[in-house]
């Protein structure tokens, strides 16, 4: 083969290249706006129509950013949610779990994306009458939540307050308003 050939085999595999990225930011692009659509029709209540357009974000996401990508695992929380409003309760626990394990092998254990994981499950959790559940996963995501941003920290209210309800629904009221007032606390400084 002579240098010139080369220099042709180059300039071809260059061309090729910048046609890969070009489409490949196209499908990215386009995952996004099925992303935004989800979000729409879900907030008009159109559940069903939402599901679709996740799914098609998750599919593009996952064909080019891979299964372990920060983007994928937002699609599978994002369909995890969904699930939950479609009464698709085991589907959901499947995403949010996806979700979860995609997340620590991208963060490790400490994460406020794996928080929202634990905080995600343990809603589910509360909503199918599984209240220690949703406990267990609700105290993980604290741990987290305070490990990352302290104690005085309007996300730590927030998990207080997760706490709180989870344990009123358990019947420990003296815990729950412990909870509830140092969200309070947190809020009021």
């Amino acid at each position: 083969m002579e240098v010139q050939d080369y220099d042709k085999a180059l300039e071809y595999g260059k061309r090729v290249l910048r046609k890969w990225k070009f489409k490949r930011s196209r499908e990215l692009e386009k995952a996004q706006s099925y992303d935004m659509l989800g979000r729409a029709y879900e907030s008009l209540g159109e559940y069903n129509k939402s599901f679709g357009y996740y799914k098609q974000t998750l599919d593009i996401r996952e064909s080019i950013l891979g299964e372990m990508h920060p983007e994928t695992a937002s699609s599978y929380s994002s369909l995890a949610t969904l699930c939950v409003k479609l009464r698709k309760s085991k589907k959901a626990d499947e995403y949010y779990e996806k979700a979860l394990n995609i997340r620590k092998s991208i963060y490790g254990e400490t994460h406020a994306d794996i928080a929202a994981s634990y905080n995600g499950l343990a809603a589910l959790h509360e909503s199918l009458g599984q209240p220690q559940q949703a406990l267990d996963y609700s105290l993980k995501a604290l741990d987290i939540t305070i490990s990352i941003n302290g104690k005085k920290h309007p996300d730590t209210a927030a998990s207080y307050n997760n706490l709180a309800m989870i344990y009123q629904n358990l019947g420990a009221y003296q815990k729950a308003l412990e909870y509830h007032q140092q969200a309070l606390d947190i809020r009021i400084e």
